[in-house]
Formats: structure tokens, sequence, C-alpha cells
């Protein structure tokens, strides 16, 4: 249910966002642990990983995931969706590529792999709720359409991902890494355009679109 007292304003621009970021950053943990125990399956295959390890790494990644969601349901309303949707999408980027270096170079064994994952992982938290939520906002009147879109764009990225690190597998993790890298390099990318373009829109150019504080 959504809380009444959130201001929805404080989050994005127009109506259609109302509660949204905060509702799907409290519920989005468990359906993105998917992600890591993907992760760490491929992580098996480059290095020697006991089963009481395994599990270690994957619950201190759902704990990275479920910290941001919770963070996220306490600044959105302060900091709005967009900044932390930035926020998120440049610590992943920057997982990311510390990642790729990494399995380029051979740094720091499991842990030169496993920390950048995190940096990479955790960040979910605020990126999926607040890019949900602005979508929302920004095509109200077909909601349900977005919302299957960004399903489909989720599962669809994931299985080209995938496929591009088995069709470019070498027997080390580097094809993980660079894939990794440029996916997270594009989300950065894509939420920067999309937002300096949000707020490039003058206040009385659409009603979902009003200037920003």
């Amino acid at each position: 249910m959504i809380d009444p007292n959130i201001n929805t304003a404080a989050v994005f621009p127009g109506d259609a966002a109302d509660g949204v970021a905060v509702v799907a950053a409290r519920t989005d943990a468990v359906r993105h642990g998917w992600r890591v125990l993907a992760i760490l399956s491929a992580l098996m295959g480059f290095a020697s990983i006991s089963t009481d390890l395994y599990g270690l790494l994957f619950g201190i990644g759902i704990v990275g995931i479920m910290a941001t969601n919770f963070a996220n349901s306490r600044l959105v309303t302060r900091f709005g969706g967009d900044r932390l949707l930035l926020w998120g999408t440049s610590t992943a980027a920057l997982g990311g590529v510390v990642l790729a270096v990494a399995a380029w170079i051979n740094l720091g064994g499991l842990a030169g792999l496993a920390v950048p994952l995190f940096l990479f992982v955790s960040p979910t938290g605020f990126i999926v709720a607040n890019s949900i939520a602005g979508a929302l906002a920004d095509f109200p009147e077909r909601a349900c359409a977005v919302s299957a879109l960004v399903g489909a764009i989720q599962y669809g990225s994931g299985i080209i991902g995938s496929a591009l690190v088995g069709a470019f597998a070498d027997g080390t993790p580097r094809p993980m890494g660079w894939v990794i890298a440029l996916a997270a390099i594009g989300s950065l990318l894509c939420a920067w355009l999309l937002v300096s373009a949000r707020h490039r829109v003058p206040a009385h150019a659409s009603d979902w679109h009003g200037a920003g504080p």
C-alpha cells in the first residue's frame, strides 16, 4: 500500500510516479537475487569456491541490494529519484570498470573480482526502482505497457549479456568483466542523457515535467 504521506513531487514530476520509487525499493531485493546467483555461478568457473564461501558471497550481495533499497526508500523524497538513479549507475559503472581491469590483469585473485562485483550489484536498489518510477511518470497513460517493456528489457539485456560472455568465453573472467563494464557504462550514459533531457523540458511544456527545485 502506498504511503499517503509521501511527497511525490520531490521524487519525480507528475502524479503517475506517486510512491512508485518507495514501494519498489522495499520489494526489489529478493526479485534481483538471481543476478547475484548468476554472477557467483560464473565465478565458480574461474576460481575454486567452497559451498560455504558461495553462500557467504551470495548473502553479502543480497545485503548490499537490501541496503540500497532501504536507503532509497528513505532518501528518494529528499534527493529525488533522478539524482539517486545517477548515484546508482555511477557506482555500478565504477565497479564494472574496476572489475574489467582486475579480470584483465588478474589483479587480487578472487577478492579482486568479488569486491568490484559487490559495487556493481549493490546499486540495484537505487537503479531499478527509480528507473521504473521515472518511466511511469513519463508515460502515465500507458503504465501497463511501460511496466511490461521495462521487465522485458531487464530480462532481455540479461540474456544478451549471458550470450556475449558465453560467445567470447576463453576460460578466464575477462569476457564477464568487459561485458559487465560495458553494460554499466551504457547504463550510466543512458541515465545521464535521460535525466539531462528531463530537466531541460520547460515547466509549461508538459504536465508531467514540472520544474525541479
